[in-house]
């Protein structure tokens, strides 16, 4: 639309001779009339444009600075949501433990007995034959070395003996091979319950030692050094037994204490471990059940549990937490009577309490700490070997039901005839002590 200037002036038409002023006069009130209403006019027009920017400018600032209540509803929603996300999380996490649970109860199951009685008769084997063979290769060692004796004074004299460092890389090697064998014993029966087939003691043996032969190989050496290091998890109470016979020299422990600017190191020297462990979780069903190479297996374990890693930590430490906390309420359940017993009976007897004591710390308490032991080595290797699954099968995990209940393992009878059985034995052994005739005071 054509708006014509504020001060622009318009084309007066011409009169006739002698009506000049009167045309000049009309011709005033003409401009000024007119210039007076586009005047108003384009002020009007400005005052509504400068209304509507100021309109604009005030929700756009609304919408970028937001009042307080308004920060404080984005905020609430916000926290809504991620409540939500970690209580889904959580309850995805729950699941996955049960359904891994249900799936483990389905592998004992169809083992049979056979495989506690396996661990059972694995650890009997390591307490009375490989321990005490080991014991005879140090002495023996000792008896022609330079060093008959170690000790505190003489602990640096191992450095420069050549016969004993030998010795000592041969009792780590041979340890480390025991224990591979006692994994790849456990997961090629937990491979031969899952497929359905029956397990067989000695096949079971002989396939075990047979798909660890390529431990041999030098670029499978470093894995004797994963075994040896999951020893103190699998079997916590026969390695403290045996490492706190050693004393640490004190020199160490100054120098641990002395050095406070290092414990963060420390501490993250432990993490880093941690996460290395975390992550090689699969190497040795990988090892032992597909016959890979070291490093193959870790990069595809790496590979499996990196996306997972922090469900996985928690996954190992709930599973493991578990079975030592129903060993744990097993033990506490039978031992807690029974010293109830020899508490009652101390208060009749002296002789009789002390006797009930020696039989407990000689046969019951030792025979718990070995249930604890046997129990975390089938939890550890039955984890291991359901993740395994889980990363050739996928997430979706079968689960072997039994009349519409999940499938439980059979060895419950054998764990309470061996209770039964070793409670008894410490009855009976408090009653030889309190037949054996007293020591004299002098002797």
């Amino acid at each position: 639309m054509y708006r014509p200037a504020l001060f622009s002036l318009l084309d007066a038409p011409c009169g006739a001779p002698g009506t000049g002023v009167k045309n000049f006069l009309s011709f005033l009130v003409n401009v000024l009339s007119i210039r007076t209403y586009l005047f108003g006019q384009n002020c009007v027009t400005l005052m509504l444009h400068s209304l509507r920017n100021h309109k604009i400018r005030v929700k756009s600032d609304r919408q970028c600075h937001p009042t307080a209540r308004e920060t404080t509803k984005i905020h609430a929603k916000e926290v809504r949501q991620t409540l939500k996300s970690f209580a889904s999380s959580l309850h995805a996490f729950n699941q996955t433990y049960h359904s891994l649970q249900r799936s483990a109860g389905a592998l004992l199951h169809h083992a049979g007995v056979i495989l506690p009685a396996l661990v059972g008769l694995y650890a009997v084997a390591t307490n009375l034959l490989f321990i005490p063979l080991m014991q005879q290769l140090w002495s023996l060692t000792l008896r022609f070395a330079p060093v008959h004796y170690l000790n505190n004074s003489n602990a640096s004299d191992i450095f420069v003996s050549p016969a004993i460092i030998l010795c000592l890389v041969v009792i780590a090697l041979l340890t480390a091979f025991w224990a591979l064998y006692e994994f790849s014993v456990l997961l090629h029966g937990l491979e031969l319950a899952r497929s359905g087939r029956p397990v067989q003691l000695p096949a079971l043996l002989r396939d075990a030692l047979v798909d660890i032969r390529h431990t041999f190989l030098p670029q499978n050496w470093p894995v004797l050094v994963y075994s040896a290091v999951l020893i103190p998890f699998t079997s916590f109470f026969l390695t403290s037994n045996y490492v706190t016979q050693f004393a640490v020299p004190e020199y160490l422990l100054g120098v641990l204490r002395a050095t406070t600017r290092y414990h963060a190191l420390y501490l993250a020297i432990v993490v880093l471990l941690v996460l290395l462990f975390l992550s090689c979780a699969l190497v040795l069903p990988l090892f032992v059940l597909e016959h890979r190479s070291l490093w193959q297996s870790v990069r595809e374990s790496v590979g499996f549990v990196r996306q997972r890693i922090f469900r996985t930590a928690l996954l190992l430490l709930r599973w493991n937490l578990s079975a030592v906390l129903r060993s744990g309420s097993l033990a506490l359940c039978v031992l807690a009577p029974l010293y109830a017993v020899i508490l009652g009976i101390g208060l009749q007897n002296t002789a009789a309490m002390v006797a009930l004591s020696r039989a407990s710390l000689l046969v019951e308490v030792p025979f718990f700490q070995f249930l604890l032991d046997c129990s975390i080595t089938i939890a550890q290797c039955s984890i291991l070997f359901l993740l395994y699954r889980r990363l050739r099968e996928g997430d979706a995990a079968p689960e072997d039901t039994q009349n519409g209940k999940p499938v439980r393992a059979k060895g419950r009878r054998l764990l309470a005839a061996a209770v039964v059985g070793v409670t008894l034995v410490t009855i009976g052994l408090s009653f030889i002590y309190i037949a054996l005739p007293a020591c004299p005071a002098g002797g």
